[in-house]
């Protein structure tokens, strides 16, 4: 699917506030992977300085090939999820401005349904507005987000993974 053009409709827009919450802990994960693939497959905390000959980085040692694989498949590993974290971050930064432009009553619906996961009752017990009046103003704001979620290029782009 690579070239086709990315798309901003309401299931996405709803998607991208539901999965706001995990956003931290995806990047709790992915920075947890990476200390881990340093700490255990970092070929230089591995190195003995005792004087010896070690091996020359010849093509003839299949340890030395696979140690030198190992090293290369985990720095593209760690890349790749330094590159995802940086992409969570830009995409909370992007949601919170979009939410920002909101008005109190619909940042005040977004923040607890969406945000806070609150049941609603409990929004409607917060705003002082009906369950039903509460629905009504998300789904308002999410009109507005729409719009704004249409123009944002990080958001447009963005995947979640399912």
């Amino acid at each position: 699917m690579a070239g086709a053009a990315k798309t901003m409709d309401k299931a996405k827009a709803i998607r991208l506030l539901e999965f706001f919450p995990d956003i931290d802990e995806e990047i709790r994960a992915r920075r947890s992977a990476i200390a881990d693939l340093d700490q255990y497959y970092n070929t230089v905390s591995g190195m003995q300085y005792d004087g010896m000959p070690k091996g020359n980085f010849h093509a003839g040692s299949q340890t030395e090939n696979r140690a030198i694989n190992i090293s290369n498949n985990v720095s593209k590993a760690i890349k790749m999820y330094q590159r995802e974290i940086e992409a969570l971050q830009k995409v909370k930064i992007e949601i919170i401005k979009e939410v920002s432009r909101l008005n109190l009553k619909h940042k005040k619906i977004i923040f607890g349904f969406y945000f806070n996961g609150m049941k609603w009752e409990h929004v409607a017990e917060c705003t002082n507005y009906s369950d039903r009046q509460c629905k009504n103003i998300r789904d308002e704001a999410l009109g507005k987000l729409l719009v704004g979620f249409r123009k944002n290029k990080v958001l447009t782009e963005y995947e979640i993974r399912e």
